[in-house]
């Protein structure tokens, strides 16, 4: 299997259940509950809608190490 990246937009503001963004780096492995809201704007007269997460939680998903197992 060909390994894919996916980008998505995440909202979130540092408290409780949201890791510290000082930690976060370009290329960094995350685990983020929330709810997709889809927002819209008009751009050259035609309507254009994104999606993005609002978080509830945020956490940075350390790689495994070889032999490891993860638990469920």
């Amino acid at each position: 299997l060909k390994e894919e990246t996916t980008w998505h937009r995440v909202v979130a503001w540092e408290g409780k259940d949201i890791a510290p963004f000082e930690s976060v780096k370009k290329g960094s492995r995350l685990a983020i509950t929330g709810k997709i809201r889809t927002n819209a704007y008009e751009k050259d007269g035609q309507p254009r809608y994104f999606q993005e997460v609002i978080a509830q939680t945020l956490r940075e998903v350390l790689p495994q190490k070889p032999g490891e197992v993860v638990p469920s």
